[in-house]
């Protein structure tokens, strides 16, 4: 869509209820290097008609219309229209803090961390942080695969403890569609 640090893609499925909280809680970062994909994936209520209005509206909003192909065909096409040098994922019936993308953003611009793959983070949840259990620093992609991803998958098993939330992890938009047969 444009050139911007960070690519929230936003995949949409019939949830006109939650549509709006979920895009001005992104909006509601003020962030210039940050764009909005909103990846209607054939929703049949109001959301096609919730993207379009954004997209009008805000010039780093951008929207897709595709038939229905499930959660992860609608990521993927968000990553494939996503001009961020990162991508994150956020369900279209949740929504985020404000600050929360400026606060990123300056994680992943740390000396340091320009190249990393994966910035994962922690959150909370009812007033306790959730925190993930991975040492910080720099993965090759063997570790990636054999350590980081299963602990995703599997929980605890590989004494990680790293969160499945997909919007408190951030890729190298170049991994991703390197590492995904878009």
């Amino acid at each position: 869509m444009g050139n911007y640090y960070l690519s929230v893609i936003v995949p949409v499925y019939n949830v006109e209820k939650y549509l709006r909280q979920c895009i001005d809680s992104i909006l509601d970062n003020h962030c210039s290097d940050l764009e909005i994909i909103l990846v209607d994936d054939g929703s049949k209520d109001g959301c096609g008609a919730i993207c379009d209005e954004y997209a009008k509206e805000y010039k780093n909003v951008g929207v897709i219309h595709k038939e229905n192909g499930g959660l992860v065909s609608a990521r993927k096409a968000g990553a494939k229209a996503a001009g961020g040098k990162y991508i994150t994922f956020v369900d279209g019936d949740d929504y985020v803090d404000r600050g929360m993308y400026a606060s990123v953003i300056g994680e992943l611009r740390k000396d340091g961390r320009e190249d990393s793959e994966i910035l994962i983070g922690s959150y909370k949840s009812d007033g306790t942080i959730c925190t993930n259990d991975a040492t910080d620093g720099m993965y090759d992609r063997d570790a990636i695969l054999n350590k980081i991803i299963p602990s995703i998958l599997i929980g605890d098993s590989f004494k990680q403890n790293i969160s499945p939330a997909v919007w408190v992890t951030y890729y190298l938009r170049a991994m991703f569609i390197n590492g995904m047969s878009l």
